[in-house]
């Protein structure tokens, strides 16, 4: 929809001072707060890309010291979270056990004891808590908790529609901004992957035909899965799969081997895979390539997996061979490996599962053999930066909430003096406004950090920051003196906070490092004596569930109009309540005809929305019938629909029958797609409106919006109303 964009600030303010005033002070205290680089380097200009900085300078080597976990037995897998370095899960002989301190201490959880759960398989952590995580056990289905493990509530079995109850792994779709999607894979006990799209409250098989042990799922900003695979006529050759999204059909990547682990790089590039019987791969172009990499005569790796290096722009990957070498280091891409295993404990006789993990930034690692974990530390030489944090550690971000609601402000406010409804457009502005100023959770971060020195330092540390991945500074101080979230002064732990601003927020696609939605790495790095160190602290930064705004005057109309009984416009729509600038108007009869609205290059996600408004009118009598009905459209799949509703037959649009005057219709998705179980909720294209004319008429159709909750609907319609 196109918007006036020259609207003054003046009316801004006038409307919402806190808000503009917010902003304006924000912006000046990140221009005054912006310090002078240090005298030494530790950023320099990026060749691609000159405008950006990467990380340069003497870090450390790369150096992992180990020692045995001995207050932990028969230990069989170890599940780190993916954003929070300090904690970590271990499923262990009494059940399971939890670390908030990467590994030091230990707390057995009563409530995931072998007796009631069996024996636990895998976890799954909510990356924006430590409190709620997904169990998958060997023998008792999927369990979940949102207390740290206080109480378990099992929330998947195969009598509520999983393939089976042994479950080799469950994981949560990065891809779900609502963090409720879950897949769990069954390995030889069932074919398919059981998949649940409310938290377990419901859940369906999908991929029959696949005896799935393992996934990798993409980042949040791709649905596309991976698999370790094999079909159920052929169960003894198995190989690596892909989907373009859950539900489509699998291809193969890799055929006739045995893959052990699959990798996502922390920058951008392929998938590293490891392979029992056939070496290293990198899977490149979304699963349509791949090469062999690695030295000619590769190990026999149980493990693979990629971690952060010493600052955001480095990235090591790591392997694990445990019957003699043990860890495997490569910061170049699997080129070259260097073994780091002095304290692990190798066995020229190692049973099945045996794996290494390391945390989510990259300072401590943990391998499992033989039921025995090892636990390393990565030491970093004479000056350590350790215990980074970020608080809060996940921010939500209503991205095109704040986009849509700035656009209608600056429409909408010079309307407001002449405005025939004047109460009704001033409470919408009111929500608008408030709708951009709570686009952000959290208006600040807090980064922190340990630093010390081991032995006399000649001099005190100078600690900064880079921030610029959130708009801030390359070079922002970190200081210890108990007035920057720091604590106590002269403690060791350093601090600086940022006010977040969603303008610093844009995504630029130039920047080598991966885009959020996701977990965003934040360098912290110290100097002292001209020595250099650094360590990642992770910042998840993630896409708000909101309702969708369907409507753009550009959108792309397909008709199928056999009896050329109709005609589409757009035409000018300066009418209350729905203030928008224009409306579809059909132009339909005598005869059958359907329009379909949507744009066949843009799919979007509806899974778990609550309803689909719209507002419609007509010139013809009021016994005139609209049906409207959703497509989706699958890249590797037929297209499907819902059946068509009549809204006037199934009482969905207020008042009971279409008139002159404009109408709401809400049509929940629960009654459209629970008569279509085979939908791509995630691949929704297309709004369908339909109907059969008896004479020659007109409708107009307005303001078509997906709603994530029914609040979200109340609201909209109290902001409407005359």
């Amino acid at each position: 929809m196109n918007h006036t964009r020259n609207t003054t600030a003046t009316a801004r303010t006038r409307l919402c001072p806190w808000l503009a005033g917010g902003l304006l002070l924000c912006g000046l205290a990140a221009h005054a707060a912006a310090p002078q680089p240090p005298p030494f380097e530790r950023v320099r200009k990026d060749d691609r890309d000159p405008g950006r900085m990467r990380h340069t300078g003497a870090y450390p080597r790369f150096h992992v010291a180990w020692s045995r976990a001995t207050r932990l037995a028969g230990v069989t897998g170890v599940f780190p979270h993916p954003v929070l370095p300090e904690c970590i899960a271990v499923a262990e002989r009494r059940g399971l056990a939890l670390s908030a301190d990467a590994g030091r201490t230990w707390r057995v959880v009563p409530a995931a004891a072998p007796e009631k759960l069996g024996a636990v398989a895998h976890v799954a952590f909510d990356p924006r808590t430590a409190e709620t995580f997904y169990l998958a056990t060997r023998e008792r289905g999927v369990w979940a908790t949102t207390d740290g493990g206080k109480t378990l509530r099992r929330i998947g079995s195969k009598a509520a529609g999983m393939a089976a109850d042994a479950t080799c792994a469950v994981y949560l779709f990065p891809a779900d901004r609502r963090h409720r999607t879950l897949l769990a894979v069954h390995g030889d006990a069932a074919p398919g992957i059981s998949v649940s799209d409310d938290a377990g409250k419901s859940w369906r098989v999908l991929s029959a035909d696949y005896l799935v042990y393992k996934l990798a799922c993409s980042p949040p900003a791709s649905l596309r899965l991976y698999a370790a695979a094999a079909k159920t006529d052929k169960p003894d050759v198995r190989g690596v799969y892909s989907c373009a999204s859950p539900g489509q059909p699998w291809f193969v990547v890799l055929r006739d081997v045995v893959p052990v682990d699959l990798a996502f790089p922390r920058l951008r590039g392929g998938v590293y895979c490891a392979t029992a019987d056939a070496g290293l791969y990198l899977i490149t172009h979304e699963g349509a390539d791949f090469q062999k990499i690695g030295p000619e005569e590769p190990p026999r790796l149980a493990s693979l997996g990629v971690a952060w290096g010493h600052h955001a722009d480095a990235q090591i990957v790591y392997a694990y061979e445990p019957t003699r070498r043990g860890m495997l280091v490569s910061a170049d891409g699997l080129k070259t490996l260097s073994a780091h295993s002095r304290g692990l404990y190798t066995s020229p006789f190692v049973r099945e599962g045996a794996h290494l993990r390391a945390n989510a930034n990259g300072t401590a690692f943990f391998a499992v053999a033989n039921g025995i974990l090892s636990r390393g530390f990565r030491i970093d030489g004479r000056l350590v930066v350790s215990q980074v944090a970020v608080s809060p550690p996940a921010v939500s971000y209503a991205s095109r909430t704040r986009e849509e609601s700035n656009g209608w402000l600056r429409h909408l406010l010079p309307q407001i003096e002449r405005a025939r409804y004047a109460a009704p457009l001033a409470r919408h502005l009111v929500g608008l406004a408030r709708d951009v100023e709570s686009a952000l959770s959290s208006g600040q971060i807090t980064i922190t950090a340990r630093v010390f020195s081991r032995g006399a330092a000649k001099t005190p540390p100078t600690v900064t920051a880079d921030l610029t991945r959130l708009g801030g500074s390359h070079h922002t101080p970190m200081l210890d003196d108990g007035q920057h979230g720091d604590g106590k002064p002269g403690d060791g732990v350093y601090g600086a906070t940022l006010p977040l601003d969603p303008s610093g927020l844009a995504r630029d696609g130039r920047d080598w490092r991966r885009p959020w939605p996701s977990t965003t790495p934040l360098t912290v790095s110290a100097t002292a004596d001209g020595t250099t160190t650094g360590t990642v602290g992770l910042f998840y930064l993630y896409n708000r569930p909101e309702s969708l705004i369907f409507w753009r005057d550009g959108y792309s109309v397909s008709c199928r109009d056999p009896e050329g009984t109709l005609k589409i416009d757009i035409v000018e729509a300066p009418f209350h309540p729905c203030y928008s600038e224009r409306a579809w108007r059909l132009s339909v009869g005598p005869g059958p005809w359907m329009a379909p609205i949507g744009d066949d290059y843009t799919q979007r996600d509806i899974t778990g929305l609550h309803a689909l408004s719209f507002w419609v009118k007509t010139d013809g009598p009021p016994d005139g019938h609209l049906s409207v009905q959703i497509r989706d459209l699958p890249t590797y799949a037929f297209r499907t629909a819902t059946p068509p509703l009549d809204i006037v037959a199934e009482k969905l649009i207020d008042g009971g029958s279409l008139t002159s005057e404009y109408r709401r219709v809400v049509v929940p998705l629960s009654r459209m797609l629970g008569l279509t179980p085979g939908f791509h909720t995630r691949l929704f294209c297309h709004v369908i409106f339909s109907g059969k004319a008896p004479t020659a008429r007109h409708y107009w159709i307005d303001d078509v919006k997906f709603f994530y909750t029914p609040d979200d609907l109340q609201t909209d319609i109290r902001r409407t109303q005359p």
